[in-house]
């Protein structure tokens, strides 16, 4: 069984933009995988979190994510 641990993307590297392009193809094939430059925009954004999922056994290999994102709303 994998060694899973969720943990906060706070900055982009190599590894997860190669893991987008790897990932992104799997829930889409007309939707590229985020550049560079956009998960960057994630990262920094006051309003998003980017976690991932890695395997802590194979090196940190980044398995999946998820993009929690908010907002104010008046209720």
């Amino acid at each position: 069984m994998a060694n899973v641990q969720i943990i906060e993307a706070a900055e982009v590297t190599p590894e997860l933009v190669a893991a987008f392009e790897r990932l992104i193809p799997q829930l889409s094939s007309s939707n590229p995988a985020p550049t560079e430059t956009e998960l960057a925009a994630i990262c920094e954004s006051e309003a998003s979190v980017l976690l991932i999922a890695v395997d802590r056994d194979a090196d940190d290999q980044i398995l999946g994510s998820l993009t929690l994102a908010w907002f104010r709303i008046p209720t």
